[in-house]
């Protein structure tokens, strides 16, 4: 079947009822067992207590037993073969509130740049295309081997449905949304033919959620992790003070392993230091990050981003057990991570995108944002905004620290072509901004949510929309079609799912990984 069939199969399998979502909650702490047991039934090993060590021993694609052949009736067995290709596999886990993406990318960067590894990746969430959440050596799988993968996993499950039945009665064939989409990029890490070399394949694993209950804290073992910045956010699932929030992210640290952080507050510190103690595993701190990498120009924009690439680069020292200068200063200045300070020329209008959902982010877009358009009318362009969030987040924060931070001829307010499913309900806009339900109790009032956020903005002080037209849009390509076609700088912001929009719209992609190596499938 195609690539389209594949992603509206796996679009089915997301939980869009508040009660399924509701229950999938309640039942968190089971995910870990129930991933290993479709990992089982995939045969993708997941038992690699020892493999924390710097074994620089590396996978050429020879090893697999018998010698491939070119006949026809070995045809589909060049692609689906009965033993998994890659064996000898590195696992870096990281976590995080914030920057936990760019510190994946600049782990990726890093890993094959400087030190010649294959790499396989796995983030969330995408932006246009769910193939940007496996990337092989930097690039998303193809859209071939994307569908492929897809219907291998779910024939295999198909067929396994019954393996294990008396411990996991109730477990339904195929597995959840996000659950899937993180089998599939493990099927493919473990199966893909990536080109020979000496190095071990090197799989990162961005967390989609806390971490101790996360569908990649799949491995017993890793050989390196990393928590990122830590901040509030989805207090419902993982707690509303830090402390609560860095058990959950201290969940990926493993026994023997070292595990970087970055320099926080001391009561999260300590508890992450608390669940290194709890399981044998060791804790760095990461300050100073300017002596780390002041002298590294990096390819990801933002004063913060320092921070991110600290992480990463003593990570990937420690993991490899040695530095290289210059391919290091290269692999830092090459790294690309889409969505984040990010900027695109169309004709006459230049899009500045980023992700902000916390207060914390919103505050460094900002700074980002105006050292990259200077003061309103600057060079006779105008900015306009294209905002859109999650209404689990509270707008009032966020958009006090845009309409503070500069100052918009334009702002639109646009529903995302997707949305992560929600049983909160929708607050209304007195309801926020009375400071009752900050992260979303209430009714939802009878208008759209991009209503709702319109009203908030007009409602934060200095009241009203600045002088400028502020308005509610079904869609982004409303949105754009306002925007027109002058000399504008356009701020899009407040989540990655509007960002995601706004690319497609434009017309913005990314090169895909070649599929000269081919997947090959476990049959079982």
């Amino acid at each position: 079947m195609d690539y389209e069939s594949a992603v509206n199969s796996l679009y089915s399998l997301q939980t869009l009822t508040a009660s399924a979502i509701l229950s999938n909650g309640a039942k968190r702490q089971d995910t870990v067992k129930i991933m290993r047991e479709y990992m089982d039934r995939l045969q993708i090993p997941y038992d690699n207590q020892g493999d924390n060590t710097n074994d620089q021993g590396g996978n050429t694609n020879e090893d697999i037993g018998d010698k491939e052949d070119n006949t026809e009736e070995n045809k589909h067995d060049r692609k689906v073969n009965k033993t998994n290709t890659n064996r000898n596999i590195k696992i870096i886990h990281i976590t995080g509130t914030k920057g936990k993406g760019s510190t994946s990318a600049f782990t990726e960067s890093l890993l094959r740049v400087a030190h010649s590894c294959n790499t396989g990746m796995f983030t969330s969430p995408h932006l246009c295309t769910p193939r940007e959440r496996i990337r092989l050596n930097g690039k998303p799988v193809s859209e071939e081997e994307f569908a492929e993968g897809y219907w291998e996993v779910y024939r295999i499950l198909e067929e396994k449905k019954d393996h294990n039945k008396s411990t996991f009665p109730s477990l339904p064939p195929h597995p959840t949304y996000f659950r899937y989409l993180t089998l599939l990029s493990l099927y493919i890490f473990h199966n893909h033919r990536f080109p020979p070399s000496p190095q071990p394949l090197h799989i990162i694993l961005e967390v989609g959620l806390g971490g101790r209950y996360d569908a990649t804290n799949v491995y017993t073992g890793n050989s390196a992790s990393a928590i990122c910045t830590l901040d509030l956010d989805h207090t419902r699932v993982l707690g509303n003070t830090l402390e609560k929030i860095a058990r959950e992210k201290g969940g990926i640290i493993k026994r023997g392993c070292r595990t970087w952080v970055v320099e926080g507050d001391y009561g999260p510190m300590n508890i992450i230091k608390e669940c290194a103690d709890e399981v044998g595993g060791e804790v760095s701190i990461v300050s100073n990050v300017n002596s780390i990498v002041g002298g590294y120009s990096l390819g990801l924009k933002g004063d913060f981003q320092a921070c991110n690439a600290a992480l990463a680069l003593l990570m990937v020292r420690d993991l490899m057990g040695t530095s290289y200068g210059g391919r290091e200063g290269k692999a830092l200045e090459e790294t690309r991570w889409p969505g984040r300070c990010q900027r695109v020329e169309r004709g006459g209008r230049t899009f500045l995108l980023d992700g902000a959902h916390t207060g914390k982010s919103m505050e460094v877009c900002m700074e980002w944002f105006k050292k990259e358009t200077g003061k309103e009318g600057q060079g006779g362009r105008r900015n306009v905004l294209i905002f859109n969030c999650s209404h689990e987040r509270n707008p009032v924060e966020l958009l006090s620290l845009i309409k503070r931070g500069a100052t918009f001829s334009t702002v639109l307010f646009a529903r995302a072509d997707s949305e992560r499913p929600s049983a909160v309900a929708r607050p209304t806009a007195s309801e926020l901004l009375g400071g009752g339900a900050a992260e979303g109790e209430g009714g939802g009032g009878g208008g759209t949510w991009q209503d709702t956020l319109r009203e908030v903005y007009e409602g934060i002080e200095p009241k009203g929309g600045g002088g400028g037209e502020v308005a509610a849009v079904g869609s982004v390509k409303e949105a754009l079609e306002l925007v027109g076609e002058e000399h504008v700088n356009v701020l899009c912001t407040g989540s990655l799912y509007i960002v995601g929009s706004v690319l497609d719209k434009i017309g913005w992609e990314e090169e895909s990984a070649g599929y000269e190596h081919v997947t090959r499938g476990g049959k079982s």
